[in-house]
């Protein structure tokens, strides 16, 4: 037997690795992208990293986020993460740099919350909020279809 036949009986003896996982962060490509995003039909909480290319996107908080979001419940249907040249969105700011990270959180078309600076303590508590709330607002639309169900029955 060969080295490669041992290697390739080692190797394919062992269990396969899970599937990689989701990319959690995704950049905003365009403006078009940002307004869709942004949008009133956006329903999902969208957290987005605002950054210069000078300095690149604030990778410190990214173990935080993820933890956040595994342990929301039915995460992929609530939340979402992206990061965001601001140059490439706002042409406008290219002469403003400041090497502190932004965050924007928008829900519904709104931008709920602005965090500028790696405040993980703030932002954990602006998402888990709006979390929070659509939750209840979930419990609410099942109430509401209950009651109906219940009153076409009598």
């Amino acid at each position: 037997m060969c080295i490669r036949d041992r290697y390739q009986r080692r190797v394919h003896g062992r269990q396969q690795m899970p599937p990689k996982a989701k990319e959690l962060f995704l950049p905003v490509k365009d403006e078009e992208q940002w307004k869709d995003l942004t949008g009133e039909n956006n329903k999902k909480i969208t957290v987005i990293d605002l950054f210069y290319p000078a300095f690149g996107r604030c990778e410190v908080l990214d173990e935080g986020l993820r933890s956040i979001y595994l342990n929301v419940d039915d995460a992929d249907k609530k939340l979402q993460y992206f990061y965001a040249d601001i140059t490439k969105i706002f042409p406008g700011e290219k002469g403003k740099t400041t090497a502190k990270p932004k965050f924007v959180v928008y829900m519904g078309g709104q931008q709920k919350a602005e965090i500028v600076g790696a405040n993980f303590t703030l932002l954990r508590e602006k998402i888990m909020a709006l979390v929070d709330a659509l939750n209840a607002s979930a419990e609410q639309q099942i109430l509401t279809l209950t009651q109906a169900v219940s009153y076409t029955h009598l």
